[in-house]
C-alpha cells in the first residue's frame, strides 16, 4: 500500500494509522491492558508520522498522543482531579509528539536503526524520569501493559520499568520504519538492519524471561491471611465500626503463627483510639502467637497520618507511616519517611501501604534492607484492582521477594519473586478471606537491587544527547549522517 502525500496535507492513510496507533496506545495505557497492542502501536504510529508533510508531523503526532490518552482520562479524573487528569493528558500528548518527530527526524537525516532506537530509549528515558520525581512514581509506564507476560516481566530484574518499556517499543518502531519506506519513504536507510536489531532483541529478552522462570518451585513456609470487605464505609471507621465489620474474620483468622493483613484505612481513630486498638491488637496477637498488620488513619489533633499498624507474636508493636501520597486525594496527610523491617513472620518481612508499591526506588531500598517479604495493606478503587495487584508483583521482580497485598475496593493477592500470582482474590460486599503460604525470597537478589536504574539514566543521557544534537544540526543546516 502507498499512502501518497502530493495531492492533500493529510491522506486518508495518514489519518487512519493515526487513529489505529492512538486506539492500540489507549489500551495499552488502560486498566484492563492487551499486552499486543503496545508492541503494535509504534508501527503505525512513526508510520503516520514519516508519510505525513514535514509541516504537520506535529499534529499527527499530537493526535496519536491525545488518543492515547482517551481510555485512562476517567479513571485519572476519579483518582485526582479534572485539571490534573487534563495535564496529564496534555503532557503525555507532547511527549508522543515530540518523540514520534525525533524518531522521523533521525529516520531521514540518520539511518533507521538509530530510528528504530527513538522511541524506546525517550520512553525508557521518560519511565525514569517519572520514576526518580513524579508523585506517581511509576504509575502511568507502559510496562505494565505485560502485566500478564511473566516472560517480559522479568526484565524487570536486570533494568526495571525502563527495560521492559525499551523492549516492547523497539519492534513495532521497525516495523513502522519498514511501513513508511514500502509507503514511498525511500530516503530511509538500513530498514532491513533495523527490524533485525529489533527481532535479535525481542527473543533475547523472551528467552530470557522463559529460562529465569525455568527454576524449581520456591520453597513456602508461613502461612498469611488477607482479609478484606468493600464495606467500612469512610464516614464509620472507629473501633466499634471495625469490629462490627472485621471481629469474626480477625478472630478466625488469628491462628497461632499465622500472619493476618487487612486494608488501609479500615479504622480512623485519634490518638486515644489509636491506644485502644494498639492494646486490644497486641493482646490478640501475643495471645494467638499470630502476626496482624492492619491500615489506620490516625489524626492527633495536629496531623493526620496514615498508618500499617504491625502487631507481633510477642506482644510488641511496630507503626508504619505511609510515604507516598495519593496527590489530591490524601492532601490532608502528611506523608511519612521511614521504611519498616518487622521480625515476624520472619525476619526481613517489609511493610508499606498501596502507593508505596508504585515506586520501584522504594522496593529496591527495601530489598537493599534485607526485605524477603512485603505485606501490603491497600485501598484501591475497584475498575484498577487487576492492574494494581500486577504492578505490586513487578516490585517484587525488582526486588525479590514475595508480596502479600490486600485491598479493599480491590483484590487480595499473593505473588512470588517472580511475579507469578499465587492465588488472588477479589473483595465483595461481605468480608473475604485469602489464604496462602509466603514463597521465600531469592537466594540472591536480582541485578536490579544492586544497579537500580542505571540503564534508564543511559536513556536519559542518550535522548538528550540525540535531542540535543538534531537541533544543533538544524541551526548550523548540516546534515547528520552514520
Amino acid at each position: 500500500m502507498r499512502f501518497s502525500r502530493s495531492k492533500f496535507p493529510l491522506s486518508f492513510g495518514v489519518v487512519t494509522l493515526a487513529l489505529l496507533a492512538g486506539a492500540l496506545l489507549a489500551i495499552g495505557y488502560s486498566n484492563h491492558p492487551i499486552w499486543w497492542t503496545t508492541w503494535l502501536a509504534p508501527a503505525p504510529a512513526l508510520a503516520a508520522v514519516l508519510i505525513s508533510p514535514q509541516r504537520t508531523r506535529t499534529v499527527v503526532g499530537l493526535v496519536i498522543g491525545l488518543f492515547a490518552g482517551a481510555l485512562s482520562l476517567s479513571y485519572r479524573i476519579e483518582t485526582g482531579s479534572v485539571s490534573a487528569a487534563v495535564f496529564i493528558a496534555i503532557a503525555y500528548a507532547i511527549a508522543w509528539s515530540s518523540t514520534l518527530k525525533l524518531a522521523a527526524t533521525v529516520a531521514v537525516r540518520m539511518n533507521a536503526v538509530m530510528a528504530a532506537l527513538i522511541l524506546p530509549v525517550s520512553w525508557a528515558a521518560i519511565d525514569t524520569l517519572l520514576i526518580q520525581f513524579s508523585p506517581h512514581g511509576s504509575i502511568g509506564s507502559l510496562a505494565y501493559s505485560q502485566g500478564r507476560i511473566l516472560a517480559v516481566q522479568q526484565l524487570a530484574s536486570l533494568g526495571g520499568v525502563p527495560l521492559i518499556t525499551f523492549v516492547i517499543l523497539l519492534p513495532g518502531s521497525a516495523a513502522g520504519l519498514a511501513l513508511a519506506y514500502l509507503s514511498g519513504e525511500k530516503s530511509i536507510r538500513l530498514v532491513p538492519q533495523a527490524n533485525t536489531l529489533a527481532v535479535v532483541t525481542s527473543i533475547a529478552a523472551i528467552m530470557f524471561g522463559l529460562v529465569r522462570l525455568n527454576t524449581d518451585p520456591l520453597p513456602t513456609g508461613h502461612v498469611v491471611v488477607m482479609i478484606a470487605a468493600d464495606g467500612n464505609s469512610p464516614a464509620r471507621r472507629d473501633w466499634r465500626d471495625f469490629i462490627e465489620t472485621y471481629g469474626a474474620a480477625l478472630d478466625r483468622a488469628a491462628r497461632p503463627g499465622a500472619t493476618v493483613v487487612l486494608p488501609e484505612k479500615i479504622l480512623r481513630v485519634d490518638e486515644t483510639g489509636m491506644r485502644q486498638a494498639r492494646r486490644a491488637l497486641s493482646a490478640l496477637a501475643g495471645e494467638r502467637s499470630a502476626t496482624i498488620v492492619i491500615g489506620v488513619e490516625v489524626d492527633d489533633g495536629r496531623i493526620i497520618t496514615n498508618n500499617a499498624l504491625a502487631l507481633l507474636p510477642d506482644g510488641t508493636a511496630s507503626n508504619y507511616v505511609k510515604q507516598h501520597l495519593v496527590p489530591g486525594l490524601e492532601a490532608e496527610l502528611t506523608p511519612g519517611s521511614r521504611d519498616l523491617l518487622i521480625g515476624s513472620p520472619a525476619p526481613g518481612t517489609g511493610i508499606a501501604i498501596c502507593k508505596d508499591m508504585h515506586f520501584p526506588t522504594l522496593a529496591r531500598r527495601y530489598a537493599f534492607e534485607g526485605a524477603k517479604a512485603m505485606l501490603v495493606p491497600a485501598y484501591d478503587f475497584d475498575v484498577d484492582a487487576d492492574m494494581m495487584m500486577r504492578v505490586a508483583a513487578i516490585r517484587g521482580i525488582e526486588g525479590g521477594f514475595a508480596v502479600a497485598r490486600t485491598a479493599r475496593d480491590g483484590m487480595a493477592a499473593l505473588s512470588d519473586p517472580y511475579g507469578r500470582i499465587i492465588d488472588k482474590r477479589r473483595s465483595g460486599a461481605q468480608v473475604g478471606e485469602l489464604v496462602g503460604q509466603l514463597p521465600a525470597a531469592l537466594n540472591s537478589p536480582p541485578l536490579y537491587v544492586l544497579i537500580g536504574d542505571v540503564f534508564g539514566w543511559i536513556c536519559v543521557v542518550a535522548w538528550l544527547a540525540i535531542a540535543i544534537g538534531i537541533r544543533l544540526a538544524r541551526k548550523t543546516g548540516s546534515a547528520v549522517t552514520t
